[in-house]
């Protein structure tokens, strides 16, 4: 799907598991053609400390249903901007 799709930027949550696997498969595919926005969990010890190439301050992931509402809202910001929007579930 990446290599088809060949996105300029993609945003992870940071996390240990799925956000790190996602983060190697897009350098691996894509490697420095992609900007790589990572958004770090409030608990540090989740954070896989993941480098990406922007790490927005004020974007910190919420847990639980408060988190489940800002990726909803970021997704309906992005998709009234205009921008293509994909979600990669784990």
């Amino acid at each position: 799907m990446l290599l088809a799709l060949r996105p300029a930027t993609v945003h992870h949550g940071d996390c240990v598991g799925s956000d790190a696997r996602f983060h190697a498969i897009c350098r691996e595919a894509l490697g420095d053609a992609v900007r790589i926005v990572v958004h770090p969990p409030e608990n540090p010890a989740l954070r896989a400390f993941m480098p990406g190439d922007e790490v927005p301050p004020a974007a910190l992931h919420r847990a639980g249903r408060r988190h489940h509402r800002r990726v909803q809202h970021d997704h309906r910001h992005a998709r009234k901007a205009g921008r293509d929007v994909r979600i990669v579930a784990p």
